[in-house]
């Protein structure tokens, strides 16, 4: 199983300042897993620098995470990866052991102020896969976002 999905979220501040506050709760992105596949159930958070569960990944950065556990019979994994692209790369991590993956800069880095006119975005892939972080080569996978294949268009005509 192999399933990519990209989320790209722009914040604009098209009418006046915005201040995207440093809560804990409020990163552009929040993904909870399974029950089944919690820390607290048995399930396992690995980051790119080898860290493992909340307490060595919580307020970290990272330019990935990973979440496994068991789901049903099967090993199954959410992997987000950030795009390098970002201001803030690499993000840090809202992670818990009972089930939360949330990238948050807003908290770490202690907010983000927008004033009229001015935008940010963040990109992020999230990768879907059977097994744990090294059977589902989920540092490879982050590679291939970040240095995506070369592809040129040729025209029937020529």
């Amino acid at each position: 199983m192999l399933v990519l999905s990209i989320y790209h979220l722009p914040f604009s501040a098209d009418f006046g300042r915005v201040e995207l506050g440093a809560t804990k709760e409020a990163g552009p992105l929040g993904i909870r897993v399974a029950e089944t596949m919690s820390v607290d159930r048995g399930g396992t958070i690995v980051n790119a620098h080898g860290s493992i569960n909340e307490e060595e990944c919580w307020g970290n950065s990272a330019p990935w995470c990973d979440y496994f556990g068991k789901v049903g019979g099967d090993i199954l994994g959410i992997a987000t990866f950030e795009d390098p692209q970002i201001t803030e790369f690499p993000t840090y991590w809202h992670i818990r052991n009972y089930g939360l993956i949330a990238p948050n800069n807003f908290y770490f880095r202690g907010g983000q102020v927008l004033n009229k006119g001015e935008s940010l975005s963040y990109t992020y892939r999230i990768y879907f896969h059977r097994g744990d972080t090294q059977e589902a080569s989920v540092a490879e996978r982050y590679q291939d976002f970040i240095h995506p294949p070369k592809v040129k268009v040729i025209k029937d005509d020529e």
